[in-house]
């Protein structure tokens, strides 16, 4: 199977170095600043039959392949919010096509949905002259866009999923480091419902790529920005400094982000445990603080060596310290007693990745390589005291992850698309050691993982309402696991296809639809296999389980999209040896409980949602979603079908002269999922700003009005467990932004491509 792979892959390979007869050039505004995403029909002459289709780079350029070379063609160009621009041409380069801004459109508010381009598997939108990120934080534009919206805890989706990866001018980053960009700064934002074949198999997600705009003549641009939060019954809770500079000297182009941010994480819990076999009961209450002190340097640098060869790099340092206390009080058998678990931890991450490119013709061939390595240190101690007990008990535990990943990428014309071929090899170390464990004692767990993968996909339009993308991916995980002597094998290959289909049905008004398969193949971090037991509590610690089979996962979604404002979707997987977390009672201890991973049989989830995307007014914006879900799970033991769920939310964003703000409600009803019984959650957040100074300052507020937290009863066959979530949500927080510019505002180019894997570690800030 694998050496017919190759062959395959390698004849598609040779057929895409053959030789095509294509038409090329480059799409710019006024200020010969590339225009990406803008549309190109191409048409043959007298009778003007549509040839082929496509869409430009983020360079601005374009490559599509033609028959009947000896005949004249119509190049037909359109980008929302500029001019129609249409020539006649021949085969060979069309040279530069210049876009004018369409004044109409730019001085009236502008609909989102109109400057949306579709794409096979999901669309672009260009934010160029649109003052809708104007006072919001990234998180907050993002969450106008359609099929993306954030959870009860603020957190990204799209269509309900977490994204896979979201980018920031091809940097892979985390939504902490995503909440520290001004919406202002966009230009665009790229959403592809599923990773496609390019990224990791394991990938289940969408894909969120987001580009900065740039200067145009050189020089330096950036902000800075303080901000102080306060909680409305606990007072002070944190401040935070970031800022970002990008600039550009010559052929060097620079771009750096740096945050230092320190806030207070706090939970209250009320616990009621009930112990089955011998009716009783225990009733505790816990106090979670924590001051966390998180810092991070983000530097991208990219140089170009001539007009054809391009070398970018890219660090990162991370480092995050938080001291959190639980302070828990319980009663049991009519006697009064009480703990404290002090869990001091540090992380450190470092990142170093090197990206070259080079652009080997005009018709759009090119070659990428990226590599990427990552080392990640976690040190954990846990110290706990008790009345039960007459000495304090320790465990120390040290962490450390090292990941490299190399990626070629070549990609050409081919017929009337474009075909992308591939290698990805990433390699995974990891060592934990643990001494002076609490009991029940941890283990120590070695780790080796490798992913290599071959791919290839081919994208294109088979009419001009029909674009489609295909892509094939082979992949192996291979893990090595020892624990305390004990070794645990496992190897799996697999194939993984990706299908995405789009027709326009109507494309003035705005009517399409998607359709889109993907399977994947699931990875296993290091979290879900360490076997050393994490304590929340004394009475509850999460520990992974080593035995664990990747799990694979096949995923079919249909999008319709309706004037570009209303979005239905339909959403079905299905998981073969899904992975679910049980709650058992500790064999040793049967007043401790532990929550710890396992494989059941199989998963399916099916997914529902309504978007309505609507401006009321001039200065008024809204979106309307409500998504309904069904889960089901046979764990071998149990089987739960068609659990159901729903959640409605209502984003509103106002815009007036130089102030404005946001105002955001979500219900999340109750809902029963597994073994767990979930109460409702209502939220009630916005934002206000205003802005100084001709707009290079800005006052905000972001704030949390009302919040009602979970509780969540747990039923197993030895025990329930009541969860009562009574943690005080509700604070306001208060920012000054300074924007600054100078020089001669040079264009900066993007930086380096960050292609790490992510998901054997925590994710900044997540």
């Amino acid at each position: 199977m694998k050496k017919l792979l190759l062959s395959v892959l390698f004849i598609v390979f040779c057929v895409g170095l053959s030789f095509s007869q294509s038409i090329s050039g480059k799409v710019t505004d006024e200020k010969n600043e590339a225009i990406p995403y803008a549309n190109i029909i191409i048409s043959s002459l007298p009778d003007s039959t549509y040839a082929v289709g496509g869409v430009t780079k983020d360079d601005g350029t374009f490559n599509l392949n033609v028959e009947n070379a000896d005949g004249d063609f119509l190049l037909s160009v359109s980008f929302i919010g500029y001019n129609d621009v249409a020539k006649t041409c021949k085969v060979g380069d069309a040279g530069t096509i210049i876009l004018k801004e369409n004044q109409e459109v730019l001085d009236e508010v502008v609909v989102m949905g109109k400057r949306i381009e579709h794409k096979a598997n999901g669309y672009s939108i260009n934010l160029k002259n649109d003052k809708i990120g104007e006072g919001k934080q990234a998180p907050e534009l993002l969450s106008f866009l359609p099929g993306v919206n954030l959870d009860e805890n603020n957190a990204i989706k799209i269509l309900s999923k977490s994204p896979y990866a979201i980018y920031l001018n091809n940097v892979e980053i985390s939504e902490n480091e995503l909440k520290a960009i001004p919406a202002s700064q966009i230009e665009s934002v790229d959403v592809d419902y599923m990773a496609g074949m390019k990224e990791s198999a394991n990938a289940k997600g969408g894909i969120i790529r987001i580009k900065l705009k740039k200067e145009i003549d050189g020089g330096y641009s950036g902000h800075l920005r303080g901000s102080v939060s306060d909680n409305f019954y606990s007072g002070y809770n944190g401040g935070a400094v970031d800022n970002s500079f990008s600039a550009r000297y010559g052929k060097l182009s620079i771009y750096n982000s740096i945050l230092y941010d320190r806030s207070k994480l706090y939970s209250d819990y009320q616990n009621d445990h009930f112990f089955k076999d011998r009716h009783e009961y225990i009733y505790s209450y816990e106090e979670y603080r924590n001051w966390s002190n998180s810092f991070y340097d983000r530097l991208n640098l990219t140089y170009d060596i001539s007009d054809k060869h391009s070398l970018g790099v890219s660090g990162l340092y991370y480092t995050n310290k938080q001291k959190p206390h639980t302070n828990t009080s319980y009663e049991k058998q009519d006697t009064e007693q009480s703990s404290s678990l002090y869990s001091p931890n540090r992380n450190d991450m470092y990142q170093a990745v090197l990206n070259y490119t080079w652009d080997m013709n005009k018709e759009g061939r090119k070659l990428d390589f990226t590599a990427d390595y990552l080392r990640n240190n976690v040190k954990l101690d846990q110290e706990q005291t008790s009345t039960e007990i007459s000495e304090e008990e320790t465990s120390h535990t040290s962490q450390h992850t090292d990941m490299f990943r190399m990626k070629p990428v070549f990609t050409t014309p081919l017929a009337k698309g474009e075909l992308s071929i591939g290698g990805d090899m990433q390699y995974i170390r990891y060592r934990d050691e643990l001494t002076n464990a609490m009991e029940p004692q941890g283990r120590n767990t070695k780790m080796d993982g490798y992913q290599p993968a071959l791919f290839a996909g081919y994208s294109g339009a088979a009419s001009e309402k029909l674009y489609y993308e295909l892509g094939l991916r082979f992949q192996g995980s291979i893990m090595d696991v020892k624990t305390e002597g004990v070794n645990n094998n496992n190897e799996d290959w697999g194939l993984c296809p990706t299908v995405s289909l789009m027709y326009m049905i109507n494309p003035e008004k705005g009517h399409l639809v998607n359709l889109q398969y993907n399977r994947s193949l699931e990875y296993l971090p290091y979290s879900v296999i360490s076997t050393y037991k994490n304590y929340s509590s004394p009475q509850s610690y999460t520990v992974g389980n080593p035995n664990l089979t990747p799990p694979t996962n096949n995923t079919v979604t249909a999008i319709l999209n309706l004037f570009n404002q209303l979005t239905l979707s339909a959403y079905y997987s299905y998981d073969s040896n899904p992975i679910y977390y049980a709650t058992e009672v500790d064999a040793e201890n049967s007043d401790v409980s532990y929550t710890i991973p396992r494989n059941g049989k199989s998963q399916s989830f099916t997914l529902f949602s309504l978007e309505w995307r609507t401006n009321p007014f001039k200065w008024w914006q809204a979106k309307a979603s409500a998504y309904y879900r069904l889960q089901s799970l046979n764990t071998g033991i149990y089987n739960y079908n068609n659990q159901s769920s729903y959640t409605l939310s209502l984003n509103n964003n106002f815009k007036f002269s130089g102030f404005g703000g946001t105002l955001n409600m979500l219900y999340d009803p109750a809902m029963t999922y597994l073994n767990e019984s979930w109460k409702y959650v209502f939220n009630v957040s916005g934002s206000a700003y205003k802005t100084l100074v001709k707009k290079k300052l800005e006052l905000r507020a972001n704030f949390t009005l009302y919040r009602h937290e979970r509780t969540i009863t747990t039923d197993t066959p030895v025990y329930t467990l009541r969860a009562n979530n009574q943690t005080k949500s509700e604070y306001a927080k208060l920012s000054l932004i300074w924007f600054f510019n100078g020089g001669k505002n040079v264009q900066a180019k993007e930086g380096a491509q960050s292609i790490q894997e992510y998901q054997v570690y925590e994710k900044i800030g997540n």
